[in-house]
């Protein structure tokens, strides 16, 4: 499934992305955000493009007018921080720092919440950041997130402490009351 906004592509991942990928991803500020380790070559990407990104649920966010790769959105479900129904969806998202601060990952997010709660009836949608993510945390409480808890990170072999997550939703009905029509 492809979604196209104003000024993107949200689009399946292909093993041809795997370069890009890895250029965007060796920022130390993107892959830190993610919780992942740094990529040390291409394959890694690419291996990283056929383990987690080709799966359902994942999207390549594309800038329409130029068709580059800038980012990644996704909506995993069910909600896999914790266990839940299939009812819920997690929302994840990253985005190469040259494009940060000009409203892509807001458009990106708009229309994959629209998906979720519109077309695949979730009751509520969850979204987290690293408590250092301060680009994330504002994205997400600007988009009506509410505040919801915290919990641990699952545990990185690459990483020498604990992380935690903090956690925010949004159910479909402050999805409707805020972006109805």
């Amino acid at each position: 499934m492809e979604f196209e906004t104003d000024r993107l592509i949200l689009r399946k991942w292909s093993e041809d992305d795997a370069e890009r990928l890895f250029l965007l991803v060796s920022d130390p500020d993107v892959y830190q955000g993610c919780g992942w380790p740094r990529h040390e070559n291409v394959e890694q990407a690419r291996r990283m493009i056929k383990d987690t990104l080709l799966g359902d649920g994942n999207w390549a966010i594309v800038l329409k007018e130029s068709g580059e790769l800038i980012g990644e959105v996704e909506l995993r479900i069910p909600y896999c921080t914790e266990v839940r129904n299939s009812e819920e969806g997690e929302l994840g998202f990253w985005l190469g720092r040259d494009y940060w601060h000009n409203g892509y990952m807001s458009e990106a997010v708009h229309c994959i919440l629209d998906y979720g709660f519109n077309a695949l009836h979730k009751i509520n949608i969850y979204a987290g950041h690293f408590p250092e993510n301060t680009n994330s945390k504002r994205l997400i409480t600007h988009l009506g997130f509410k505040p919801c808890g915290t919990h641990d990170f699952f545990p990185l072999p690459f990483l020498d402490r604990n992380i935690i997550v903090e956690d925010y939703v949004m159910s479909r009905d402050d999805y409707t009351s805020l972006y109805s029509k």
